[in-house]
């Protein structure tokens, strides 16, 4: 799965936490979201900015199979309300259908 910019920069305020649909992550919880896919990064002196970092590691996966499971457990994040998790998901959906991709339940 390839996404384009636009899925992008919404996944980047969704696991951020900075569009305000989802909860904060600081930099050590970015670092051990990514990790927990494969990645083998460090948290420490020299991190960039969270958002940078996050959209970094998005284009940098993106194309892999791997998206798939990241954007997965971007979704899964908000599964404490269903209806707000649904309607985040529905936004994501349609942004994604202008690249021909679809999101399931």
């Amino acid at each position: 799965m390839k996404l384009s910019d636009k899925p992008i920069e919404f996944l980047v305020g969704l696991i951020t936490g900075d569009s305000g649909i989802s909860e904060y992550r600081t930099g050590p919880k970015l670092v051990d979201f990514f990790n927990a896919h494969g990645e083998t990064d460090l948290y420490g002196s020299g991190f960039p900015s969270r958002h940078i970092y996050v959209r970094e590691k998005l284009n940098e996966i993106n194309g892999q199979d791997r998206i798939v499971g990241i954007v997965e457990a971007a979704f899964n994040y908000l599964d404490d309300d269903e209806e707000h998790a649904e309607n985040v998901a529905f936004q994501f959906s349609k942004i994604v259908s202008r690249d021909g991709l679809k999101l399931e339940k």
